[in-house]
């Protein structure tokens, strides 16, 4: 047991709020109202970017371009397989939750995820960063696409992305060398404790009800088949950036998802994705524990 709470701290902590979210939604339902989901989700964003590996720049300007375009094709798919399988869900606002996953950029947390499964730590920085600028462009126009003539508030979703995504996640990304020595460490507290609380705000905007059995199916679907998709692309980088490209396909933000089902489709909308931030944990920290560790250069 005390090995276990090592080893997969995030995820018991991850497990506890999502219990606490469904079993006493109200507290959190109300901190909803007051747009708690999206301050919490800049803060996280923001402790996210300080993260990055600070040699981030050489690996972009030295594998930056195949980098950088496996992972559009890699965010491509992920959107087509979430549209196909959101159709296991029925019409409404639980089917948008479900869609609201494949236009999320890449999990912040494979940043500390990847390289225990033999990833590479800059790889995953490089696709973290391509993915939310393509996720800023492009969620708009894709949800308000995909959306299937559904009322759809794209403005309100452009301007969640660039308040709650882009401006801090730039930020961060601008002070991090300023900050001194301790602060990756220090912001990656931060990040999970983020996540934690963002799991019980979210799993408290759910109703339980037989419907969630195919979303969790839909979810399970949509993870199991872009990993398979990761790997695929992955052959054709090196493999410790090969196996981080698997993680960065199969977990997709859950965070940046609920915010944009939220400013999309309302509050509802958002909440499968805290059983998608469940399952993503789980499935992310499992193939972690699973794979042979290799050495993941942080450096070029």
């Amino acid at each position: 047991m005390r090995r276990l709470r090592a080893d997969y701290s995030e995820l018991l902590w991850v497990l506890v709020a999502a219990v606490i979210g469904l079993t006493v939604p109200g507290p959190g339902r109300a901190l909803d109202r007051h747009q708690a989901v999206n301050i919490v989700l800049a803060v996280l964003v923001f402790a996210a970017a300080l993260t990055v590996p600070a040699a981030v720049g050489s690996r972009l300007r030295r594998h930056g371009l195949r980098l950088l375009v496996l992972t559009a094709v890699s965010s491509a798919a992920v959107v087509g397989l979430a549209w196909l399988v959101s159709r296991f869900v029925e019409a409404g606002s639980l089917r948008f939750g479900v869609l609201a996953v494949g236009l999320a950029p890449v999990e912040i947390a494979t940043l500390g995820v990847a390289p225990l499964g033999g990833g590479d730590s800059l790889a995953s920085g490089v696709m973290l960063i391509g993915s939310t600028a393509l996720t800023a462009l492009f969620a708009g126009p894709l949800v308000a696409l995909l959306a299937g003539g559904t009322d759809v508030h794209v403005g309100d979703l452009v301007v969640t992305l660039i308040v709650v995504v882009v401006i801090p996640f730039a930020l961060g990304l601008l002070i991090r060398g300023r900050l001194g020595p301790g602060i990756r460490e220090r912001a990656a507290t931060v990040a999970a404790a983020a996540v934690t609380v963002l799991v019980w705000l979210v799993a408290s905007q759910a109703r339980l009800s037989s419907a969630y059995i195919a979303v969790v199916v839909a979810l399970a679907v949509l993870i199991g088949v872009s990993a398979v998709v990761g790997a695929a692309l992955g052959r054709l980088l090196d493999p410790t950036a090969g196996r981080s490209l698997v993680f960065a396909t199969s977990m997709r933000d859950f965070a940046v998802a609920s915010g944009i089902a939220a400013a999309a489709f309302g509050a509802r909308a958002a909440a499968p994705l805290g059983l998608y931030g469940i399952l993503v944990m789980l499935w992310g920290t499992g193939l972690a524990g699973t794979l042979p560790r290799r050495s993941a250069p942080d450096a070029d």
